[in-house]
Formats: structure tokens, C-alpha cells, sequence
């Protein structure tokens, strides 16, 4: 079949780099293309004001014979939101919208989004295909800057973090920051100094000092945003945004219990367990969270060891399903303080049954693995 197609006329840029990516090659300057844009797909918005919103819009055309199937492929930052037809028939007008945030950051803000169109042929299958990417630009209207504009911080479960963040301006009479806050738990913003800055080519120029800091439990990696609220109706609500890793307390190795044997055999696995700050390990409780519920009882025992100096223990877990009928289980070797019953630490746990029948002749088969150095 013959697909008559007909040209895309889009402006193209020089080559694009936002973030350190680069958008699809766009395929909308071909003479086949399926999909065709009644406006230049490029704008510079100019200045916007911290914390706006930069938007954009362009009509989009179905060149093709076909129904065209839309879907994005790209993008400079995962903040824009676009909003499409998901589909389109043929000679069918739809509009595509972009809408991302204004950031702190000073300079041009260059940013792109890539569509991809595909035909529908009626048997099933995908004809041709076609790209075009809107790009935009503009740049924040700053009467002050934040240092860092991201912060990044890395600490491990129950240890404090700290770390200070800079808001300068030669207007901080006229922000007038009046709140601050921090939308991740177990950090907060404990305190903010003022003072004026020593830069000559700046003389004006004051600074707040803001510290967050904190002591989160739980380990994982959390995102959120440090915030501040000014008198300035231009930037009411300004803020960075904050990436925090924590790290669990201890280290395992090997980082938890896999195991793959044959039905009706018994198993035996170790691991070593110490603190990642080389303090000794309280006395511990073994526990287990294991679906599914009764398999732990019936069919896992755990056996701790512990070093003459209390700084490493071995673990050794016992796998014994030669009266079980389960042929997977997936969970958590919980280890609480015998003392006050926190939880020191959680190691997972998951078995599964090979498809082969077991061979040994008394159904109890074992093996044994031993414990590495390392992380």
C-alpha cells in the first residue's frame, strides 16, 4: 500500500543541549513526514518570574491516510508536563501543550520536548513513522540567587545531617523572607543567620544563611524541596530542591538471603552482619515477615553467632522444606535489640523452587555458603 504523506514545516535549531541531554533527531523536515506543525515549534518566553509558569503551545496537523498514533519520546527535564491527543485521525487538528516551572537558576533556561507520530494501518500493523520537538527558552527574573541550586545529601540511618543553603540578594529588605521550611522527614530547617556579604562588586549584597538539619531512622532516598516565603508578590513561595540518600546502619554481606533448591531438601545459607561505623552490635532477636503467612514457622530457622568482640555477627538461615508445599517465598529477616525490641536491621530473604525434582534418596540434602569480606 501507498502512503500518500506530505511535508512538516518547522523551524530547526542548532543543535540542542539542555541538562547534558539531547532531544531525538527530528524527522519533521522530511518530505514523507506524517504529522505537520501550523506554527514554529521554537520560542523564547524572555524573562518569567521565579516559581511561573513557562507554557507553550502548538497545533498539530494528521498528514497522513492514516490514523496517527502520538506519544512522547524525550524531554530536556522529567518537570514538564505535556499534555496531547493520544490520537488523531487523518486531516485531524490537535494541540499539544507544554507547561513546566520557572527554577532559581540564573541564565537562559533552554528546554525541549519530543513527540513521535506513528500510523495505524487498518490490518494492524505501523506504517511510518515522524518526530518534531518544541523547544523553549526562557529565563528567570531573579532579584536574588540560591547556592546550591540542588542540594544533595548523604548520610546514614540515625547519624545527624547538616548542611547550609545561601539566599543573596541586594532587595533582601524587600523579599522580607518570613518562612522557611523543608518537606522531607526526620530534616528541618533549625536555623537562619543573616549577615552581609564581603563582594566588593556587590557592596548591597546581604545573605541569609539557612541550615537544614536533622536525623532521619529510615533508610531510602527522598526528595523534596527546601522553601521560603517572602513578602515579594513576585516570588510569595521560592525554594531548591533536595535529594537525601540514607543509608542503612549496618552492612550485610552478602546483602540478603537468595535461594534457589530443589523441592523437599533442607538448605543452609550464612551472611555476616556488622555496623558501617564499626561499633559493636547489641544483643539481637531474630524475627521473620514472610509471605506467605506460616511459611517462617514451619520452614525457616535462623542461628546467630556473634564475634568475641561484638563487632560482627554471622547469621546462619536454615531452609527446610521437605514438608512444605509452597514453591516460593519472599520476605524479611527481621533483627530487633533484645534489650528495648527496636529494629536493628532488615535482610531479605526469597526462595524459590527449581522446576527439577529433588534426587536425594532421604530428602535431605544441604549446602552451605560462607561469608565474604566486603560490602
Amino acid at each position: 500500500m501507498l502512503s500518500v504523506l506530505l511535508g512538516l514545516v518547522l523551524f530547526v535549531m542548532a543543535p540542542w543541549t539542555a541538562g547534558g541531554l539531547e532531544p531525538p533527531q527530528d524527522s519533521s523536515n522530511k518530505a514523507d513526514a506524517i504529522i505537520a506543525a501550523t506554527a514554529a515549534s521554537d520560542e523564547d518566553l524572555g524573562r518569567l518570574p521565579v516559581a511561573d509558569i513557562a507554557q507553550r503551545e502548538v497545533s498539530v496537523v494528521n498528514m497522513s491516510q492514516y490514523p496517527i498514533r502520538l506519544r512522547q519520546v524525550g524531554g530536556s527535564c522529567s518537570c514538564i508536563v505535556a499534555e496531547f491527543p493520544k490520537s488523531l485521525g487523518p486531516g485531524a487538528e490537535g494541540v499539544v501543550r507544554i507547561r513546566m516551572p520557572v527554577g532559581a537558576a540564573a541564565g537562559p533556561q533552554p528546554h525541549w520536548m519530543t513527540i513521535e507520530a506513528e500510523e495505524r494501518i487498518p490490518d494492524g500493523s505501523i506504517g511510518e513513522t515522524s518526530r518534531f520537538t518544541i523547544r523553549l527558552t526562557f529565563e528567570a527574573d531573579l532579584s536574588f540567587t540560591i547556592k546550591p541550586e540542588t542540594v544533595w545529601m548523604h548520610g546514614v540511618a540515625g547519624q545527624p545531617l547538616r548542611q547550609t543553603v545561601y539566599l543573596r540578594s541586594d532587595q533582601m529588605a524587600a523579599l522580607h523572607p518570613t518562612a522557611f521550611r523543608i518537606d522531607i522527614p526526620g530534616l528541618s530547617v533549625q536555623r537562619v543567620r543573616r549577615f552581609r556579604t564581603a563582594a566588593e562588586e556587590r557592596p548591597d549584597e546581604e545573605a541569609l544563611a539557612m541550615e537544614i538539619a536533622g536525623t532521619p531512622n529510615e533508610p531510602g532516598v527522598y526528595r523534596g524541596f527546601l522553601r521560603f516565603e517572602t513578602d515579594d508578590p513576585a516570588y510569595q513561595t521560592s525554594g531548591v530542591p533536595v535529594h537525601v540518600r540514607v543509608q542503612p546502619a549496618w552492612i550485610a554481606s552478602p546483602a540478603g538471603f537468595a535461594m534457589i533448591s530443589e523441592p523437599r531438601t533442607r538448605t543452609t545459607r550464612r551472611l555476616r552482619l556488622r555496623m558501617r561505623d564499626g561499633s559493636a552490635i547489641p544483643p539481637l532477636q531474630a524475627g521473620f515477615s514472610i509471605d506467605p503467612p506460616g511459611f517462617a514457622d514451619c520452614c525457616l530457622s535462623a542461628h546467630l553467632i556473634p564475634s568475641a568482640d561484638g563487632k560482627v555477627i554471622d547469621i546462619e538461615l536454615t531452609l527446610d522444606v521437605r514438608d512444605c508445599q509452597a514453591t516460593e517465598a519472599v520476605g524479611m529477616l527481621r533483627l530487633v535489640s533484645g534489650n528495648d525490641r527496636r529494629l536493628v536491621a532488615e535482610i531479605p530473604v526469597a526462595w524459590i523452587a527449581s522446576p527439577g525434582a529433588s534426587s536425594g534418596r532421604n530428602g535431605d540434602r544441604q549446602s552451605s555458603g560462607r561469608p565474604e569480606e566486603g560490602e
